[in-house]
């Protein structure tokens, strides 16, 4: 599962894209990137969080210790840090699905 909006990369975003080491082919013809792949590229999968652990694809998170409870705050605190490590290293804002 998905927690986060496919990108929709703007002139400018793809322009400072070019400057890191970020793949440009994982950017489609209609200028998008699955987030997942900024996930991976910033290099989070597998980071643990509480009771939270990014998938190894990047695709979304996962329970580590399944006789824990994963709390929203838990969830909240997860999206917050992808947010801020993609934004610092990529420039890009992920949002996350409603």
């Amino acid at each position: 599962m998905y927690f986060f909006q496919k990108v929709k990369l703007t002139p400018e975003e793809i322009e400072f894209l070019q400057t890191t080491d970020f793949d440009m082919n994982d950017i489609s013809d209609d200028n998008t990137v699955d987030p997942g792949l900024f996930v991976l590229a910033v290099g989070l999968d597998g980071y643990e969080m509480g009771n939270l652990k990014i998938t190894e694809d990047g695709s979304g998170f996962a329970p580590i210790d399944t006789t824990k409870a994963v709390t929203e705050q838990d969830v909240a605190m997860m999206a917050s840090y992808i947010k801020q490590q993609v934004r610092d290293t990529y420039g890009v804002q992920l949002m996350l699905k409603d």
